[in-house]
């Protein structure tokens, strides 16, 4: 008797296929509330999920389906003109008219001090808001210059393979510690980077933003998301991770999780890569990811140079039974082995080893497909 092998599953039948091993008996339908042992089927699942997707290789190599690039744009230094700066006082006085409102956020230093500010605010163009009062001795026609060291990465990034410049795309940047960069390296003058930091926002809901629009749906049984008065075109783009601003809970397909936007068709409707979650909603307030993490370089750039960004993306949770794993549909069968094997541990049952066997036979089996045999499988967070 040849047993069938299930490929191309999405997770209605994947948490089927868990079920009816778990219980020695045949899974017709689920209802639309789980059950107490579906959800811990369900979140096996995802670990295993996880487990194979984030199997990276030497060199920092990942499965292709895994792997993104992303491009990102630095500043220009500004150091024209002069500044009039006073002791004890955050208000930064230009000899012309050069600040412009893009400057908020940047970095600002004079020469006679060595202190490196954050400019807060721009009153005009001739006066700006440091972060803190100036503690140098001020006076006026210094020379000084505003620069960005910081910059967003993308909202799916979960973990770095190389930063290359235009200047070396050969050879990547090399990574230093946080500690290295706020040590001598902070002092160092705009010029070409060579080295990077990568660092957390101060709080990931910081780097949320609102969808702009009257009203944004997400509909059921559906990928496409249709807006109102939106600007999907300008303020999103393909990659980006979208929400209807409602708390997701876990082990259910209640409230919202994150999905990724697969295409643009205009201003008014996009397609995610997988179904939305959860009833038909329409809200004044969904919301857009805008990073999370950020990368610093050091030093930092004095021109305006495109880099490239490869890194390994975050795997949005299956939650709606709708939506497939997002890998080849032929590994699909690990994921059933592998939630197996979480399941059986938990009740101390003697399959356990059988199932995490036939897991790793499956894991092993898809590096070597990929070129991957010597991987080393990294956790990371959900994105919800």
């Amino acid at each position: 008797m040849v047993r069938k092998v299930y490929y191309n599953m999405d997770l209605k039948v994947i948490l089927q296929r868990v079920e009816e091993h778990l219980h020695h008996r045949s899974t017709s339908g689920m209802d639309p509330t789980l059950s107490t042992s579906e959800i811990k089927s369900l979140e096996a699942i995802n670990r295993s999920y996880k487990h194979i997707n984030y199997i990276i290789g030497g060199n920092k190599r990942a499965f292709p389906w895994m792997t993104k690039s992303f491009k990102f744009s630095t500043v220009d230094e500004f150091t024209t003109g002069t500044v009039t700066a006073t002791n004890g006082d955050k208000t930064i006085a230009h000899s012309a008219t050069g600040f412009t409102a893009a400057m908020v956020g940047r970095k600002f230093k004079t020469s006679e001090d060595d202190t490196i500010y954050t400019i807060a605010y721009r009153a005009s163009t001739s006066s700006l808001e440091l972060d803190q009062a100036y503690v140098g001795t001020g006076g006026s026609g210094l020379t000084f210059n505003i620069y960005e060291d910081t910059y967003d990465l993308p909202p799916d990034f979960q973990e770095l393979i190389t930063i290359t410049s235009p200047s070396g795309p050969s050879k990547g940047l090399k990574h230093i510690s946080a500690s290295e960069l706020y040590g001598e390296k902070w002092m160092l003058s705009p010029s070409t980077p060579i080295e990077y930091t990568i660092r957390p926002t101060n709080s990931k809901d910081a780097s949320v933003t609102a969808i702009t629009g009257t009203n944004t749906t997400f509909t059921d049984a559906s990928r496409t998301v249709s807006g109102s008065g939106t600007a999907f075109t300008s303020q999103l783009r393909p990659g980006d991770l979208i929400r209807a601003n409602s708390d997701h809970v876990d082990g259910t397909e209640s409230g919202t999780l994150w999905r990724v936007v697969e295409s643009i068709t205009s201003n008014t409707s996009l397609t995610l890569t997988q179904y939305w979650g959860g009833t038909t909603a329409t809200t004044s307030n969904g919301q857009k990811l805008d990073s999370w993490l950020k990368v610093t370089l050091s030093p930092p750039p004095k021109d305006e140079k495109v880099y490239t960004v490869t890194y390994i993306r975050a795997l949005t949770d299956l939650y709606d039974m709708r939506n497939a794993p997002e890998m080849p549909d032929y590994y699909h069968p690990a994921l059933i082995h592998g939630a197996l094997s979480d399941r059986y541990q938990e009740e101390d049952d003697e399959r356990t080893d059988k199932e995490f066997g036939k897991f790793e036979l499956w894991k092993n089996r898809i590096k070597v497909d990929f070129g991957l045999t010597h991987g080393s499988m990294r956790m990371v967070p959900r994105v919800a």
